[in-house]
């Protein structure tokens, strides 16, 4: 009996404390929550940029909506990886079908430790509303289909930033269609942003499973797909192991891959006033790079201005 009383009472607390969360988690205006649930729920832009940190800071879409006339959203988040990447694809093609995707690669995405399973939990509040993310939040564990029928679970990292993102509306300051600039100078000389274990290790076959499974998906709903590995402050002359394989795959699959880590660095690498950090560019280098890539992809012929639907 004693039992039975414990465990209705943690019912009952369930729904109607991760209830209340739900309610004041989706009237989110403002901060990170927000724009992801923006992602998951409402952009129909022609253009989507995916990735992590550095597409957040790298793509100003402005500047690629003038380049080609259609509006751009910076889908890119902090700490994520290729698997968060899939899920909100998966998510947008549920919704509707963007002309263009451009996926912004890390130099070491393939790497095991990169697979960002922990920090997928960002999308737990959203596994009931939205079931094609599923099969991507169940490899963080085997037990996860079940963990999430607990609503304190899907939101038991969260209550700080549903409060104050309730109560203040400074959360997006300076946030531009998805694009968060970096303003801050680099105030110190970078460490190298990679081992030699991370550029050489062998890639990890299911993130790289989820990398084709991107690929593919892009093919199967024609939306035009350009993958791009941004600018790092020191050059990578060799590219690495995840660079290597991705060129290979795009090369196979027909799409487009730039690499600006490499020999494609000329003008970025190793000027401090175009990075933040070893790792994102600044501003000004945010600047510099996106009307690159403009131009580079206008001259391949694609994303010419115009090409909407």
């Amino acid at each position: 009996m004693r039992l039975l009383l414990i465990g209705l009472i943690l019912f009952v607390a369930d729904l109607g404390i991760g209830g209340l969360m739900s309610h004041f988690y989706f009237r989110l205006r403002h901060g990170e929550q927000a724009r992801t649930t923006l992602v998951m729920d409402s952009i129909r832009a022609p253009i989507v940029v995916l990735g992590s940190s550095r597409a957040a800071h790298h793509y100003i879409p402005s500047i690629i909506t003038d380049s080609t006339g259609l509006a751009c959203y910076n889908a890119g988040k902090d700490q994520q990886g290729i698997f968060y990447s899939l899920a909100i694809l998966r998510s947008i093609l549920g919704r509707y079908r963007p002309e263009w995707l451009i996926l912004d690669l890390t130099p070491i995405a393939f790497q095991p430790d990169q697979a960002g399973l922990d920090e997928l939990s960002i999308l737990l509040p959203y596994y009931r509303r939205h079931p094609e993310i599923r099969a991507v939040l169940n490899k963080r564990s085997r037990w996860e289909w079940l963990k999430t029928h607990s609503s304190l679970y899907c939101y038991n990292s969260l209550p700080l930033q549903i409060v104050f993102n309730n109560l203040y509306g400074t959360g997006d300051s300076g946030v531009i269609n998805g694009y968060i600039p970096k303003d801050q100078p680099m105030a110190r000389t970078p460490a190298t942003a990679f081992t030699e274990r991370e550029l050489t290790d062998p890639p990890d076959s299911a993130i790289v499973g989820a990398f084709s499974e991107i690929i593919s998906l892009s093919a199967s709903n024609h939306c035009k797909l350009v993958v791009v590995v941004s600018p790092v402050y020191f050059s990578l002359p060799e590219g690495s192991s995840t660079t290597r394989l991705a060129g290979m795959i795009c090369r196979d699959h027909g799409v487009p891959f730039l690499d600006y880590s490499g020999a494609g660095s000329a003008g970025f690498s190793g000027h401090p006033a175009l990075f933040s950090d070893e790792q994102h560019l600044d501003h000004a280098g945010a600047v510099l790079f996106t009307r690159q890539l403009c131009t580079d992809l206008r001259a391949k012929g694609l994303l010419t201005k115009g090409t909407a639907r």
